[in-house]
This record gives structure tokens, C-alpha cells and sequence, in this order.
């Protein structure tokens, strides 16, 4: 069922009225894309499926909140529901830890440190990258920020930042190279 924006904005004026049926249209049209975002991050059907009930359900709680904007669709709202959801889902998880977990990380803190040194080896050579490049690969890979944002941060058109991005990996694995020879 592919649906036009103004068809999309009809059933969500239509919802923010108290109309179920338009929002049963709702779900039925992201259902399939919310439950992938959710399942990919998961690799749990039924955990995917109760968080993706649960974004659903926040959606249509807050519905009334959503103003339709031109430029923006309605499925980047959904999507941040869904994400912070997620973000909501793995706090809960991280304070619930059972007390055999608590002796597996014991054991996985010893990795997590190797990690942790890693990531800071990789750091070093970040700092010795011309700024530019520094600042995109922070934002995109320790910020998680989308090419979007970080356009509208750096001031760059987002084929600009990619460019960028695609030089400053290419330069920083170039460097490690160099080193590591």
C-alpha cells in the first residue's frame, strides 16, 4: 500500500482527531519498515515486535504533538520514536543485569579494555589529521550523526561531507599504514 505525502498527511490529520481507522492505515503503511529498524538493531523477532508495538503505541499517544511541516515527512518522526524507544529499551536492559551477567563482564571488561585501547590508538592518528577531516569522522563515526546533520553542522552540502568522509578514511588509513610498516 504506497501512499502520496498528502495522502499520508490527510490520514494523520484525520488521527490527530481521535480517527483509529486512519491510524490503523498509519500502521499498517510504516509497520513493516518501523519492525526492520527495530529488528536489525535487536536480532530478536519478538523483542522487534513489542518494541515496535511499543513505538506505535507512543506514536499514537503523541500524535496530537506532531505538526505537519512541507519539508519534513512524516516517517522521520516515526523513526525518531522508534530510536528513541530503542535508546529507552537498552537503558532499562543495561540496569536490569542479572547476577550471572555480572560475572560474564568480568570476563568481557578485559576485551572491552583491549577495545577501549584500540579506539584510542585510533584516536592518536585522528589527531594528527588536517581539522576538517577530524571533525567529520568524529561526527560520523563517535557523534553517530547522518550526513545531514553533520552538513548542516560542518556547512557543507551533504555530497561535500561524503567526499570529505571518504578522504579523511582514506588519508587515516593511509597514516596507520604508514605506521604500522
Amino acid at each position: 500500500m504506497e501512499l502520496t505525502d498528502k495522502e499520508i498527511k490527510d490520514l494523520i490529520l484525520k488521527a490527530q482527531k481521535g480517527d483509529q481507522e486512519a491510524f490503523a492505515q498509519i500502521y499498517d503503511l510504516f509497520f513493516e519498515r518501523i519492525y526492520k529498524y527495530n529488528f536489525f538493531r535487536t536480532k530478536d523477532a519478538e523483542e522487534a515486535e513489542d518494541l515496535t508495538s511499543l513505538v506505535f503505541l507512543k506514536a499514537w499517544q503523541n500524535l496530537a504533538r506532531y505538526k505537519i511541516k512541507p519539508q519534513a515527512k512524516f516517517s522521520t518522526w516515526l523513526f525518531q520514536v522508534a530510536r528513541y524507544t530503542l535508546i529507552d529499551h537498552y537503558r532499562k536492559q543495561r540496569k536490569e543485569l542479572p547476577l550471572e551477567e555480572v560475572k560474564e563482564q568480568k570476563i568481557i571488561s578485559a576485551s572491552a579494555i583491549e577495545i577501549k585501547a584500540e579506539v584510542e590508538e585510533v584516536r592518536n592518528y585522528i589527531r594528527l589529521l588536517p581539522e576538517s577531516y577530524q571533525t567529520v569522522i568524529n561526527l560520523r563515526y563517535f557523534e553517530n550523526l547522518d550526513y545531514k546533520e553533520i552538513s548542516l553542522i560542518m556547512g557543507k552540502t551533504q555530497v561535500s561531507v561524503r567526499v570529505l568522509l571518504h578522504r579523511a578514511i582514506k588519508k587515516l588509513s593511509n597514516l596507520m599504514q604508514i605506521e604500522n610498516e
